[in-house]
């Protein structure tokens, strides 16, 4: 991956070094691999509240259903705070990318480059 960066460098029009792809490779695969681990989260979020849906639904003694409502409760009052760190997170990748389009990488080719040092940093640093 680290020969493409560098094949694809010599051929952008604008000189971009190498240490700078990388840093901003680096940087956005940070921010990618915390959005992946943030989609995670929610979805284990939604079947969890999936399940205590259901068990409250099919809860026969009134006792276990009040408890089972209880921590239903609690998982559905995280959903707002989740909601907010998700749209925090697109915001934040969403202004570092303008940032980066209007300023180092104006060109498709410049644009490539970023995205191979992204997907090489990522796969180096984000572990599935």
């Amino acid at each position: 991956m680290v020969a493409v960066v560098a094949l694809l460098t010599s051929c952008s029009s604008q000189s971009i070094s190498e240490e700078t792809l990388k840093a901003d490779g680096e940087r956005l695969a940070a921010l990618q691999c915390e959005a992946r681990k943030l989609q995670e989260e929610r979805f284990l979020l939604a079947q969890n509240v999936r399940q205590w849906e259901d068990s409250v639904r099919f809860s026969q003694d009134s006792t276990t259903k009040t408890a089972h409502q209880q921590v239903l409760d609690e998982l559905n009052g995280k959903r707002e705070g989740m909601h907010l760190r998700t749209k925090t997170m697109a915001d934040s990748i969403t202004k570092v990318l303008d940032g980066f389009y209007e300023g180092t990488y104006k060109d498709t080719a410049d644009r490539k480059l970023l995205d191979a040092a992204l997907t090489a940093a990522f796969e180096a640093n984000c572990p599935q």
